[in-house]
């Protein structure tokens, strides 16, 4: 099994999960879910997939995972909720908008 399992795709494949060589597995879990966020294919109040699925998607461990939970919450994208998952928070408005 390989850190980040999705390596090993055919490019075009790869370029859809957002992989960029040498960009850190945690950043390319953020993205992808960034993506689905602004794509609008994840929700204001849908949660995110649970850690463990991501995990196993990515073939990864929980850090890389949990890395990227900060990073998207940090962005103000997402909250958590302790004992039920990451949640999509509703845009709001950038100051000067």
């Amino acid at each position: 099994m390989q850190e980040g399992g999705v390596e090993h795709l055919v490019p075009e494949v790869a370029w859809w999960h957002g992989i960029v060589p040498g960009r850190p597995l945690y950043l390319r879990i953020a993205d992808h879910y960034r993506r689905l966020i602004q794509a609008g294919e994840l929700r204001p109040g849908q949660f995110l997939p649970p850690q463990g699925q991501i995990m196993e998607e990515w073939e990864c461990s929980i850090t890389p995972v949990r890395m990227a939970i900060r990073e998207l919450e940090h962005e103000g994208l997402i909250e958590s909720l302790q004992g039920r998952g990451a949640r999509v928070l509703p845009k709001t408005p950038r100051a000067g908008s």
